[in-house]
């Protein structure tokens, strides 16, 4: 008798224990889900907003060098005018 009361309560201990550590965990699974989408979100975020910046510094550089060249081009115009004119 005192072996199937002991059976009963080791059973009765591995049921809780196996509930206990198989349970759900829904509440924690929100929050890591909801932590996971916003830092997903963020991810995306900086990235249009690194390609942007990217896009205005390639678009400022191409105006910098156009005008560059654009200068440069009128300068020589200029120096070559100049010349024909002293000759």
């Amino acid at each position: 008798m005192k072996k199937k009361v002991m059976a009963l309560v080791m059973v009765a201990a591995l049921a809780s224990a196996m509930m206990v550590g198989c349970g759900s965990k829904t509440a924690e699974t929100e929050a890591t889900t909801t932590e996971a989408a916003a830092d997903t979100e963020a991810a995306e975020e900086t990235e249009a907003a690194a390609d942007t910046e990217a896009a205005e510094e390639t678009e400022a550089a191409a105006d910098t060098e156009a005008e560059t060249t654009e200068a440069a081009a009128d300068t020589e115009a200029e120096t070559t005018e100049a010349a024909s004119e002293a000759e």
